[in-house]
């Protein structure tokens, strides 16, 4: 028994010949180990003898199984040996860890050779070198298919994780801390586990795994897009992106955890830049293409103007010629003059609003495959060098995810644009003219707050024009992003209005002041009651402290709200911005303004 080979090496210690005890020991634990193996050993034989049966039916397990036992049958005497050779040496555990790991060097001569065999011969049954080499060439006719390929590499992973989990066996047998470096590992264990015949192995099939892994993903990837469809419905409780975002970030997510089942942040961290590398070069090249595929609105080269005249080619009716745009299931096959491209993806079934929602989804789910890899894979770093090499390789996921959403601003902002000049001459006229010089009698009448004033024309024409029947086209950050564009630009047009950088501005009376604040307010509640998530208030920010100058009863009130004074609001206005805005005042003296002191 084990316990009978400690008493002898005890023996041999206390006469001087330690050295020969160990040398004793560890060879007649390999003919134990050997002869506890024998069996498994045989009938793995049989196996494969009977490969091409066994790949037929698509299980071929036989392997991993007698993997399995060597190491419990290693493990187990390992765990023998540490209550025989550490128990016998209770005045000093470092020195019986130290022989334990004398003797465990020749226990992993045994299990090197079992293991060898076994990866050798999963290897030959696989023929992987063959099959890596093909699957590498572009050339070769014999590539195996992208489903056979999946449970080869689940075989390959769990090859990574019993062999890890066995790593970490002996690691946690022979630690101690007088034995770890500053570091906290050991260098006489790694060195133990890096030189071993299995280690080499393993790392072997680990350049197989990484090699197939990306061959699967990126077989699948394209697979995905090419049987790309549009969703079902776009009713809002219906999914509102094409079936490609998802079908490939499954496989994406399917990938990266068979990394993380791998149980080696080297091999998690070059799965990780194959999934980059696969966005890369196919999916954000994919949604590109799409967006400008779709875009019939908008052409290179092209004015505002001009795109407005292709809105009116598939319908005069306002925005109903954005939606005719977003919707249509008939594509110009002049969007994208790539030849390329063209050949690579198959036809649009949608619109433009469709491929602007897939390129936001990316965005969202690439930012979710890096919160679960950050979650589960920094777990197997073991030091500060696999913690960076992981977080570097994460990074690349978040570039990717602002990426796909600055093709979605993008898009956006092109559609904005469009869209905004559908905006009638009359609405803009209207806005041009604006006058805050407003009598008591005209104000009493209430002249301004008739439908035809120019915010409720304004409103109106960006209600019906440029906004009307996209709300449930596009997701809600989209969508939000199409109203914070409109936003922007009604607040840059009225400040040119009211306050033009090389002219004096439109003057402003008390009463005027009270009419301009209530519009700004009427215009800020109706882009923040379209928008969904995110806050348009800040848009009219400056609109609303112009607003608030221009109603002081005099220049000095301001002091009671600037500077100091200011409390929690943040000044968009600066001070020569400020006493311009109250030059607009006809009630204030250009004395009274220069002397003002901000």
């Amino acid at each position: 028994s084990v316990e009978d080979m400690g008493e002898y090496l005890y023996k041999f210690q206390c006469v001087d010949c330690e050295e020969e005890g160990i040398e004793m020991m560890g060879n007649m634990l390999r003919i134990c180990i050997r002869k506890e193996t024998g069996s498994i050993m045989q009938w793995l034989d049989e196996q494969e003898n009977e490969h091409e049966k066994a790949m037929d039916n698509g299980e071929h397990e036989a392997h991993v199984v007698a993997l399995t036992a060597v190491f419990e049958s290693v493990a187990g005497f390992a765990d023998e040996c540490e209550h025989a050779i550490v128990g016998k040496n209770e005045e000093s555990i470092e020195q019986g860890l130290m022989i334990l790991y004398r003797v465990l060097k020749h226990v992993q001569l045994e299990c090197d050779e079992l293991s060898q065999r076994i990866v050798s011969g999963y290897e030959a049954v696989r023929d992987l070198n063959r099959l890596v080499s093909n699957n590498s060439s572009s050339t070769t006719s014999f590539r195996i298919e992208s489903r056979k390929l999946d449970p080869l590499l689940d075989e390959i992973a769990i090859f990574s994780q019993r062999t890890s989990a066995y790593f970490g066996f002996l690691t946690q047998r022979l630690s101690h801390p007088t034995l770890d470096s500053h570091d906290g590992t050991n260098t006489e264990i790694e060195e133990l586990i890096r030189s071993s015949l299995l280690w080499k192995s393993v790392d072997r099939l680990s350049k197989h795994y990484v090699m197939l892994e990306s061959t699967f993903m990126t077989e699948n990837v394209q697979k995905a897009i090419s049987m790309d469809e549009p969703p079902v419905s776009l009713s809002t409780t219906q999914t509102r992106f094409s079936s490609a975002v998802d079908d490939v970030f499954f496989v994406l997510q399917k990938c990266s955890r068979r990394a993380f089942s791998y149980a080696s942040s080297d091999t998690l961290c070059d799965i990780i830049e194959s999934i980059c590398t696969c966005i890369n070069q196919h999916l954000i090249v994919f949604i590109q293409y799409r967006i400008t595929e779709t875009n019939t609105f908008s052409k290179p080269n092209q004015s505002v103007q001009q795109s407005s005249s292709l809105f009116a080619e598939y319908d005069l009716s306002a925005a109903g010629s954005a939606i005719s745009s977003l919707d249509s299931n008939t594509i110009s096959s002049n969007a994208h003059n790539s030849s390329s491209s063209e050949s690579r993806f198959s036809k649009a079934s949608y619109g433009f609003s469709i491929a602007v929602n897939n390129a936001f989804m990316c965005s969202e789910y690439a930012l979710k495959l890096r919160v679960s890899l950050e979650r589960d894979g920094l777990s197997l770093c073991i030091g500060t060098r696999d913690r960076s090499r992981v977080s570097a390789a994460l990074n690349r996921l978040s570039d990717i995810s602002t990426e796909f959403h600055s093709l979605c601003e993008s898009a956006i902002d092109t559609l904005s644009k469009s869209l905004l000049t559908r905006i009638s001459s009359n609405a803009l006229n209207r806005l041009e003219q604006l006058d805050y010089v407003i009598s008591e009698e005209r104000y009493r009448r209430g002249e301004f707050e008739n439908e035809d004033s120019w915010v409720n024309v304004l409103i109106r024409e960006i209600d019906s024009k440029v906004l009307n029947g996209l709300d449930t086209k596009f997701m809600e950050i989209p969508w939000d992003l199409l109203v914070r564009n409109v936003a922007e630009w009604t607040a840059k047009k009225i400040e040119s209005l009211i306050l033009p950088v090389s002219l004096r501005g439109r003057r402003v009376n008390t009463l005027g002041a009270l009419k301009f604040d209530r519009d700004i307010r009427t215009l800020n509640g109706y882009f923040s009651s379209n928008a969904r998530r995110a806050s348009i208030r800040d848009v009219f920010a400056r609109l609303s402290q112009i607003a608030l100058v221009l109603g002081l009863d005099s220049p000095s009130e301001i002091y009671d709200m600037w500077g100091p004074n200011a409390g929690v609001m943040t000044w968009r206005l600066t001070p020569s911005e400020v006493r311009r805005v109250l030059s607009l005042r006809v009630e204030f003296t250009p004395e009274s303004i220069r002397n003002m002191k901000l």
